[in-house]
């Protein structure tokens, strides 16, 4: 909190006719959507975008969703400054954003930004499971593993959003096997990944009494 209070005043001290520097620009920007204000005219469209989707992703885990909506919009409407792999991302979070707040009007139109990304396949797979984690919000596990299971076919099995989610929805199935499969996958390529190793506690727990005793030492590991 003090290094941000003196990041803030060392701001407020710069003079305009000053030479500064993107990092310097970059953490002034970070301060500046953290206070609420996402817009400093005049040089935003070099920086903004992709600070915006880095601020969006912390609310976003911080299940401050209209917020981190808010940001991934901005940063897409300013895609102009993003690399494709990024523009994506954005929509990835506006999706997922839109979802959890049940706001389907906002879900079809990130829906529709996807068009100009189509012959991508990461967007292809994005764009699954996108529809795939609505149906599943929705409590439709059977539209939502039919949409993650064509996000698999496209490169799925690398992405750790798409395994967790099959992880989830074949242990709402009650399919353990399946659960547990997914989930090692995904832990595999993010080991700290928090949201990951909770979920598979939670598989391991699934299983019954006697099989957590029998597997104790491993499940506290």
């Amino acid at each position: 909190k003090r290094c941000w209070g003196i990041l803030a005043e060392s701001m407020a001290k710069i003079s305009y006719d000053d030479e500064t520097s993107f990092t310097i620009l970059n953490e002034a920007y970070i301060l500046k959507i953290k206070s609420g204000v996402n817009s400093i005219p005049g040089i935003e469209s070099l920086i903004l975008p992709s600070q915006c989707l880095r601020t969006a992703r912390l609310l976003y885990d911080s299940h401050q969703y209209e917020q981190a909506y808010q940001l991934s919009q901005r940063a897409f409407m300013a895609r102009i400054a993003l690399t494709d792999d990024g523009a994506i991302e954005t929509l990835r979070y506006c999706g997922m954003s839109a979802a959890r707040l049940d706001k389907q009007d906002l879900l079809k139109d990130t829906l529709i930004n996807f068009k100009d990304y189509l012959t991508n396949s990461r967007a292809q797979r994005i764009l699954e499971f996108i529809k795939g984690f609505n149906f599943r919000l929705d409590g439709k596990v059977d539209q939502a593993l039919t949409h993650m299971q064509k996000a698999v076919e496209l490169k799925g099995d690398q992405d750790i959003h798409v395994l967790r989610e099959l992880a989830s929805l074949y242990l709402s199935a009650n399919d353990l096997h399946k659960a547990k499969t997914y989930i090692i996958k995904a832990t595999t390529r993010a080991r700290n990944n928090s949201f990951i190793l909770e979920l598979q506690i939670l598989i391991e727990l699934a299983h019954g009494k006697k099989y957590v005793i029998q597997n104790d030492q491993s499940i506290s590991n």
